[in-house]
């Protein structure tokens, strides 16, 4: 509840922003728009928190642990630990920022190519996700609801 409620207070939030700064149905751009998306992003993830977390008890561990136990020594044994999915997360970043004409371009390359290759590069793209899932099954986060 205290996710859904903290998304709706942000929306909420937002769409007063907007009324009062005039920028209602403007797209940002710029570092307006890097700002936002940046600000986003960490919202949702400090959000998270609530959702994923049994009780509130569990919440307060970890802010207290984000906010307190911060151990800079451990950064580079879990980057070589889970390198893989950090390098498909750098890749995910890098896709994201390229200019959308040039993600077009590629797009209309990839429907010219021939059918060979397409399945080529889907097979490179899956064996990749799969290099970086997690061992242990994952439960449907819904079901545990």
């Amino acid at each position: 509840m205290i996710w859904g409620a903290l998304h709706g207070l942000a929306l909420a939030l937002h769409k007063l922003w907007m009324d009062i700064s005039g920028t209602k149905g403007t797209e940002a751009k710029g570092f307006r728009r890097f700002l936002g998306q940046l600000l986003t992003f960490h919202f949702v993830c400090f959000c998270w928190i609530y959702f994923r977390a049994t009780d509130l008890g569990q919440v307060n561990k970890m802010l207290y642990q984000i906010g307190f136990s911060f151990q800079a020594s451990v950064i580079g044994a879990v980057l070589l630990g889970y390198k893989e999915v950090f390098l498909l997360m750098l890749l995910g970043f890098v896709v994201h920022w390229i200019p959308r004409r040039h993600k077009d371009h590629l797009a209309d390359y990839f429907v010219q190519i021939p059918d060979l290759a397409k399945a080529f590069v889907i097979a490179v793209v899956v064996l990749l996700l799969f290099q970086a899932r997690s061992a242990a099954i994952q439960p449907f986060i819904y079901f545990q609801f």
